[in-house]
């Protein structure tokens, strides 16, 4: 029976099956769901939490292979924008993979377009299971960043492949330019990415970082990383 009081309560003597429950007109205590009758969930509401048995697991996997480029950027809630794409996939595709990550970016307060003012383009060499990423000279440095202590900037591509849905079935690789002048243009800027597994579902990321005097620029805007290749859309 629900005791309801203004008045301070006793302690129920099985917290295990019931709950202090708090309200404007009082306090009581209230049987927990399911105590005596079976909790039953619709269908959506089921799978769903099915799917996200799936997804979640899979976006954490995600953002530990990814740590070694991203621990140094502001990520916000990454691993939750990570699993949302991934539970879209899974209810649209009825699978998962990496190929929905394409767009997302890594940093979302400062994103890429913000430091790479230079088109690009991915091309996929099929016969050499190569990628390559081609920034193209514009007369000026491609990058520019919005801090006058900032001489340098590097741009790198990385690769992540394999099955999220598995532990230790997920690798990276990375390729990136030496440091370069913000001041000048470098011409053609070209990443060559081999596909270690061309068969393996992949996407590709740029990351970008500005440096001041030869260390790596504190402010967060002084770097971005962006997914920006899937190998299959979804």
């Amino acid at each position: 029976m629900a005791y309801k009081s203004k008045l301070a309560i006793p302690a129920h003597p099985n917290t295990a099956t019931h709950q202090l429950i708090q309200t404007r007109e009082g306090t009581f205590w209230r049987a927990k769901r399911g105590l005596y009758t079976p909790v039953a969930l619709n269908p959506t509401v089921h799978a769903h939490a099915e799917a996200m048995k799936r997804a979640a697991p899979a976006a954490r996997r995600i953002a530990m292979a990814l740590d070694p480029y991203t621990r140094d950027l502001q990520k916000g809630r990454m691993i939750a924008a990570i699993s949302g794409r991934l539970l879209r996939c899974l209810k649209t595709e009825g699978s998962i993979l990496l190929s929905a990550l394409n767009g997302l970016e890594l940093q979302p307060d400062y994103p890429l377009k913000n430091l790479l003012h230079a088109s690009y383009v991915v091309e996929s060499d099929e016969v050499a299971d190569t990628l390559h990423v081609r920034i193209p000279g514009t007369g000026a440095a491609p990058v520019k960043a919005r801090n006058r202590l900032a001489d340098s900037y590097q741009i790198s591509a990385i690769l992540l492949y394999g099955d999220p849905q598995e532990d230790g079935r997920l690798l990276t690789q990375a390729v990136r330019t030496e440091p370069l002048s913000l001041k000048r243009d470098p011409g053609e800027i070209v990443l060559a990415m081999p596909l270690s597994d061309s068969g393996a579902d992949h996407v590709l990321a740029l990351r970008v970082e500005c440096f001041e005097e030869g260390e790596v620029g504190l402010h967060p805007g002084l770097r971005a990383m962006k997914v920006i290749y899937p190998s299959s859309p979804v």
